[in-house]
Formats: C-alpha cells, sequence, structure tokens
C-alpha cells in the first residue's frame, strides 16, 4: 500500500538502492569475461521492492531524496515496463534528467542486445518524450548525437516516413538432400498411397455386402396369415382406449469431436482476434508517443537537419492527422515546424497552410484542443502564403470560427471541472483567432471578410456578454464559491484571461476599421443585443453595444489596450451621429 512504501523507502530505501546499483556494477564487471550465464537483474529481490515502492508518488520522492533514482533509471533501462512506468507517471522529469535517464532510454531504443516488446518501446518513448518537453531536456537528449539521431529514425519509422530495409534470410532446408533420396521418398509415398487405397476399396466392399436388404420368404402359410390379422385387429381395438407408450429418453448427448475442434477453433480466432486489436493499440499509442518526441525536439538544430532529410515528412503527418486519435499529436508537430518553414527549404508554407485551414473547417469531427493547435500554426504563417486565394479561404474559416465560439459562450454552462477545461479550451481559441484578425488588418483583398456584418456582429456580442453585468456577477460569485469550496476549486483564471484578451483583441480591430464601415452596418451594431440561454430558464438578453463600452471606460480599469479602443469607438460614433 501507500503507507507501507512510505514506511519502507524511509527505513531501507537508501540501502535497496545501493543493493539495485551493485548488482549493475558487479554485471559491468564480469561484462570483461566470457559468461554466457547472465543474470536477470529485474528478477532480483531488491530490485523487485525499488520498482513496487516507485508505484506510489510519495515513496518515489523518498527515493529521489536519497539519490536512488538514478538506480530505478538503471532498471528501466534494461526494458522493464513497471519501472518505466513509475518514471513516467511518478517522477519528475527534472530530477529524471538529472540522473541521465535519458541516456538509458537511448540505450534501450538503439542498442540491439536488448530484447524489447512493443510494450516497452511504447513506454520508453511516452517517457522520452515527457523528458524532452522539460526546458532543457531536447537538448540533453541532442547531446547524446549518434544514439538521438538513431531515436529520430526510429519515431520516423514508426509513423511511416522512414522505410528501412529488413534482409530476411531464406531457410533452405530441402536444397542439401541428395536426388536419389529424394526419388526413393517419393516411390515409398506412392506404395503407402497404393497400399491404403486397396484397404479403402476392400472395406467398402464388405459395406456393400452388409448393407443388402433381407428377402423375405417367398410363401406364408394360411395360419401365420390368420395370427397377424387377429394381432392387428387387437392393437387397433385398444388404440383408443390407451395412448402408445412413450419413446425412452435419449441419452444424454455427448460432444462429439468435431463440436469440440469447431469450438477450439472458435477460441483461437477469437483470441487472435484480441491479441490484433491489442497489437493495434499499441501501435497506435507508440505513434502517438513518436509524433510527441518529434515536436519537442524539433527546435534543436541538429535534429532539424535530420527531419529536413526526409522531404515526404510534412504529407504522411497530414496523412496521419485525418486519423482521430493521432490528430492532436500530428497538428503539434506541424505547428512547431512552422516558425521554421521559411529557414528550412524542405517545408512549403502553402502545404502547412492547407493542414491548419482544413482542421478549422472541420466541425464536426475535430477537437477542441487540435483547432487551438492548427490556430497556433496558422497565425505563424498566414502572412507568408504565396497565395491569396488561400489567404482568402483561411479567413472564411477563422470568420465562421469566431461566429460560432461566440455563440458558444453565450450559453451558461455547469461549474464541473470538465466543463470548464472545454470553457477554457474555447477562450484560448477565439483568442488567438481574434489575434489573426489584427495581423491581416492591413491586408486590402481581405476586406470584404473582415469587414463583414456577420462577422462584427459577432465581435460586438463577445464585448456585450464580456462586460454585462450578468456575466460579471456570475465570475464574482464562482470566485467566492472557490474561496469557500477550496477542496473542490476549479480555477477559472485562465479562462477569463483569454476572455479578456480576446475581447481587447476585437476591441482594437474595430478600432481600427471603424472608420469605414457604412451607417447602415453602423446602425445594426448599436442596435444588435445579444441573447443568452440558461438551460431550464427563459433566455435573457445584454446591454447594447454602446453601454457595454460605456462599462469598458468606467473604473476600475482593467485593461488600458480595451479601455484606450472603447474610447476611439465611443468617439467615432459620436462623431458621425454629430
Amino acid at each position: 500500500t501507500k503507507a507501507d512504501a512510505e514506511v519502507i523507502a524511509n527505513s531501507l530505501g537508501k540501502k535497496i538502492c545501493q543493493m539495485v546499483l551493485s548488482r549493475f556494477i558487479e554485471r559491468a564487471k564480469l561484462s570483461q569475461y566470457d559468461n554466457d550465464e547472465e543474470e536477470d537483474i529485474c528478477s532480483a529481490p531488491d530490485v523487485i521492492m525499488l520498482v513496487a515502492m516507485s508505484q506510489h508518488a510519495p515513496a518515489l520522492r523518498i527515493i529521489a531524496d536519497l539519490g536512488g533514482t538514478s538506480a530505478l533509471c538503471m532498471v528501466a533501462g534494461e526494458g522493464h515496463i513497471p519501472a518505466l512506468r513509475a518514471l513516467l507517471k511518478n517522477a519528475e522529469s527534472s530530477v529524471v534528467l538529472q540522473a541521465e535517464g535519458h541516456l538509458q532510454l537511448l540505450k534501450l531504443l538503439t542498442e540491439d542486445n536488448i530484447d524489447t516488446t512493443i510494450e516497452t518501446r511504447v513506454a520508453a518513448m511516452e517517457l522520452l518524450a515527457q523528458l524532452s518537453r522539460e526546458r532543457g531536456g531536447n537538448q540533453a537528449i541532442s547531446e547524446a548525437e549518434e544514439e538521438c539521431i538513431e531515436v529520430i529514425n526510429f519515431a520516423l519509422h514508426c509513423i511511416g516516413a522512414l522505410e528501412i530495409a529488413v534482409e530476411e534470410e531464406v531457410e533452405e532446408e530441402y536444397l542439401d538432400v541428395p536426388a536419389e533420396e529424394n526419388a526413393e521418398d517419393e516411390n515409398d509415398m506412392e506404395d503407402e498411397e497404393g497400399e491404403t487405397q486397396e484397404e479403402t476399396d476392400n472395406e467398402g466392399e464388405e459395406q456393400e455386402v452388409t448393407e443388402e436388404p433381407v428377402v423375405a420368404p417367398a410363401a406364408v402359410t394360411r395360419r401365420k396369415k390368420k395370427k397377424q390379422a387377429s394381432k392387428t385387429e387387437e392393437v387397433v381395438n385398444e388404440s383408443w382406449i390407451k395412448p402408445p407408450p412413450l419413446p425412452p429418453p435419449a441419452p444424454p448427448s455427448l460432444p462429439s469431436a468435431e463440436k469440440t475442434r469447431k469450438m477450439a477453433e472458435k477460441n483461437k480466432l477469437q483470441t487472435k482476434k484480441q491479441e490484433k486489436e491489442n497489437e493495434l493499440k499499441q501501435e497506435m499509442k507508440l505513434k502517438y508517443a513518436c509524433l510527441s518526441f518529434l515536436s519537442y525536439v524539433v527546435p534543436v538544430p541538429m535534429c532539424l537537419q535530420e527531419l529536413s532529410r526526409h522531404g515526404k515528412l510534412v504529407p504522411i503527418v497530414h496523412e496521419l492527422s485525418k486519423t482521430d486519435d493521432l490528430r492532436l499529436p500530428s497538428l503539434q508537430f506541424l505547428q512547431t515546424l512552422a516558425p521554421l518553414a521559411t529557414t528550412c527549404p524542405i517545408l512549403d508554407i502553402d502545404v502547412l497552410g492547407t493542414v491548419f485551414i482544413d482542421t478549422l473547417m472541420d466541425q464536426n469531427t475535430t477537437a477542441m484542443d487540435s483547432k487551438q493547435m492548427a490556430s497556433q500554426g496558422l497565425a505563424v504563417t498566414i502572412l507568408d502564403f504565396t497565395s491569396k486565394e488561400l489567404q482568402e479561404k483561411a479567413m472564411v474559416a477563422i470568420s465562421t470560427l469566431i461566429q460560432s465560439n461566440v455563440k458558444k459562450c453565450a450559453v451558461q454552462r455547469s461549474m464541473s471541472s470538465s466543463d470548464q477545461k472545454n470553457r477554457t479550451l474555447l477562450a484560448k481559441l477565439t483568442f488567438t483567432l481574434t489575434m489573426i484578425v489584427r495581423q491581416v488588418v492591413g491586408a486590402t483583398h481581405l476586406r470584404s471578410i473582415l469587414e463583414s456584418k456577420d462577422l462584427l456582429v459577432s465581435l460586438v456580442h463577445l464585448v456585450e456578454w464580456r462586460y454585462d453585468v450578468r456575466t460579471a456577477e456570475q465570475q464574482q460569485q464562482q470566485q467566492q464559491q472557490q474561496t469557500k469550496k477550496a477542496a473542490k476549486k476549479v480555477d477559472d483564471t485562465e479562462q477569463f484571461l483569454y476572455w479578456n484578451g480576446a475581447v481587447s483583441q476585437a476591441l482594437s480591430y474595430m478600432a481600427t476599421i471603424f472608420h469605414r464601415i457604412s451607417p447602415t452596418l453602423l446602425s445594426k451594431l448599436q442596435s444588435t443585443v445579444l441573447t443568452i440561454a440558461r438551460p431550464g430558464k427563459a433566455p435573457r438578453k445584454t446591454s447594447n453595444f454602446v453601454t457595454s463600452l460605456q462599462r469598458v471606460v468606467q473604473p476600475p480599469l482593467q485593461d488600458a489596450s480595451a479601455v484606450l479602443a472603447a474610447h476611439q469607438i465611443l468617439g467615432n460614433l459620436q462623431h458621425q451621429q454629430g
């Protein structure tokens, strides 16, 4: 249990770690000699005890304080799955890097003398991806240059971007047999087949003889006929008095050999099917871990140089992004490549942009976090597109998505942690999309999209929702509930941080283009009011745009950018009305 693990770690943790390390030192000394019988370290009692304690985070922290992380990393380097899982789940990445655990993982994935299963490779790649995400982790991994390049090629092979030629040895078992012996064997087989055929024919003749019908006697006496007739009459006369006797119960049928064989084959097929499904799941996990690892090591120049040797990398990852299970890591990898597209010759910015645009346009199956990755990649690449048509397509997708997000934010939700997490993702995505709108405001060929009525009305509704009186009260109530119920705290500070940023971006953008808005559209923006849906209650309406702007500029002032933009918009409205 957790308590037992802590007690053992405090009392015996240091001694157990020393025993484990001494085993590896002793094996290293014996490796100088020819010793065919190598000890299985992972089955030693002290190693088993160390791994068992490490399954609990408090005990592993005690072991780390005692300097025992290196012992656990060496056990993980043997391909021990429980040790790998313990480091992945309970250990701090910085501590594992200090213990040079990444070197053990690189050795595990590159050396041929270590037998690894697909589950071992999945656990090792997941842990390596987690270490590379740590600050300075990708640089530490790249310092082992040869092993790092081998692991990168292994990851590319797993996702299908690199073909590794494997030479298969063909065993010719029958080529060494002389031709004369082959001829004699064939003659013996023919004689045996002939004898078997004769025995089968004889058995068939015997069966034909026994199956001949029995012939009745040619004549039957008159007396016998009378006796048979009288017996028949008695049976007929008595048949209406009592029913015929029931047939004897059939003996219990035993499963035949054929039925047993079919059941065995069915179980065998079911087992093979389950094994195939488990293998496919493990392969999907391995691809996910490989894509995550590649995403974190891309910024390292040596790793980028190695990746740039594969020209079909982006199209292959694009195909992987169409799979639901691999969409997020694929987009994360491409989003990491986006800032490097201008310096890396193999990366086509338009191809990357197409991937991001297709993700944003998919309204049915794409999750919110995947759209966030795509929007971040699009924010980096949209100004470098060589095609104006592609920029227009991108802005149409962004405009549609902003309108959809504003409608979602206007629906009151519950206080559950999962719902708050989704609303935080929604706020992040909306902020990124409004930031892109600000980026391309100077593109004249995009004005018809950027200054459309639907987009501007959605931006006005966003401001009205955020500075509505009820929204502010709801935020204060949530903060008070979080203070009272600290145990069930749901932190929404990050959510409102991004909502405030999105509103600030929207106001700054509208302040930039407000002088070009037609009087008809201006009247529409001043009169439009957002309707907030409330499950189980009647919908309610927010204040109009002008009232919301006046609340923005009232003290206490929260965002200087939003306040200045609101002042400018109010000034333009007064000037046009005056």
